[in-house]
């Protein structure tokens, strides 16, 4: 047998050398192959290559982690004592989460909300155990946050709610927990039920009125002052909006935008015109470095809208018209042409003939593709073309 098996071993080289014995051509093949592969080699670049990372597979994931019974495995190794377990399910959690039938699962089937509550309170109390779950933990609420049923199970939670406030005041993991917050809020049976059955609104205002620069995300301000603007200003938020607003910090944008929301009210009209707060919004529509005059329109626009003092003021203003029509020549913000035609319009009776007069071409010039703004611009056109001149 083996006789054979030597005889079909390089067949090509037995055929170009008949004159050559079989086996002396294995035995010298079979040497210049060894010489040439050496095994010895091989092993010492073996040692020195280092393992190749997978690009799709992360750290810190529990094995056989998903299909159909994946979500049974992670609750349970959630509750695990030992702490690279613990990890490794959060890890998986937060990507489970990220499919909807997943989410509703972990809502309906296994209460999620309430053990990440537990999970979050334990960690929080053991500062010195484990304090990288922490992040995983506010990743996966902020994914829960996103619906509707597990939002209002979180604003339910006392507990939960007053810890996630306590991080938006420090300076651990403040951003994602103002995240989880402002993503609440947007509901307005939430915010509702955080007005009447909680302090959190107070709270908020009077650690704005302190420390609103260290806040990560001013948002969630501001969806308590769009449904609720005339609490804020009881708890004098208007006055520390005003002093703040001259000033050039990083979050003047939304300042100007919580100021647009509180002139909403009428407390907050009557406060406006005892104040110079025009006179500032007039500043900061001339200037060229804002990046966007979006929310300065805006404040203008509700300003203007109920306060016939604030009106008179405008007349003082002679190049307010001007300085709104360049504005309003923005082509890629929809929102800002409104704002700035809208204010045009409401101070138009009183600066009628110099509209008419100096304005009305560079009105016409003024391009948009959506429809509010180019209904808008036509009733102004129409009312400048009007007989009725009342300046």
């Amino acid at each position: 047998m083996w006789n054979q098996k030597n005889k079909r071993r390089n067949r090509f080289l037995q055929m170009q050398l008949p004159s050559y014995n079989v086996d002396i051509l294995n035995e010298v093949t079979q040497i210049e192959f060894m010489n040439i592969f050496d095994v010895s080699k091989f092993d010492d670049c073996y040692k020195n290559i280092q393992p190749v990372k997978s690009k799709i597979r992360k750290d810190g994931i529990s094995n056989l982690s998903f299909g159909s019974w994946g979500l049974h495995k992670i609750i349970k190794e959630i509750s695990s004592d030992e702490s690279h377990i613990q990890m490794s399910a959060m890890n998986t959690l937060s990507q489970l989460l990220l499919d909807n039938l997943e989410l509703n699962r972990s809502i309906y089937q296994f209460d999620i909300v309430l053990r990440l509550q537990n999970l979050l309170l334990r960690r929080r109390i053991q500062k010195k155990k484990c304090q990288r779950l922490v992040p995983v933990i506010l990743r996966c609420f902020v994914i829960l946050s996103g619906s509707l049923q597990a939002s209002l199970q979180m604003a339910k939670r006392r507990n939960l709610i007053n810890e996630l406030f306590k991080m938006v005041t420090t300076e651990d993991n403040n951003l994602m927990a103002s995240c989880i917050l402002a993503n609440l809020v947007q509901h307005p049976q939430i915010v509702d039920y955080f007005i009447h059955e909680t302090s959190l609104y107070t709270d908020l205002c009077e650690y704005l009125k302190k420390n609103f620069i260290t806040l990560a995300d001013f948002n969630l301000c501001n969806h308590f002052l769009e449904i609720y603007p005339q609490l804020a200003i009881d708890r004098g938020f208007f006055e520390f909006i005003i002093h703040e607003i001259p000033y050039r910090h990083t979050n003047q944008d939304i300042l100007i935008k919580s100021l647009a929301f509180l002139l909403n009210c009428s407390e907050g009209q009557d406060k406006f015109e005892k104040s110079n707060g025009i006179y500032i919004l007039h500043e900061l529509l001339l200037d060229d470095q804002l990046e966007t005059h979006e929310t300065v329109a805006h404040a203008l626009q509700n300003a203007t809208a109920g306060s016939k003092i604030i009106l008179w003021k405008c007349r003082e203003l002679w190049n307010l018209p001007n300085a709104l029509i360049q504005r309003a020549h923005v082509k890629n913000n929809d929102f800002q042409q409104l704002y700035c035609l809208q204010t045009l319009r409401q101070i138009s009776p009183l600066v009628k003939k110099y509209i008419r007069s100096a304005c009305f071409p560079q009105i016409q010039s003024i391009q948009s593709n959506n429809e509010n703004v180019i209904r808008v611009k036509g009733e102004l056109l129409k009312w400048l073309k009007s007989d009725e001149i009342n300046n």
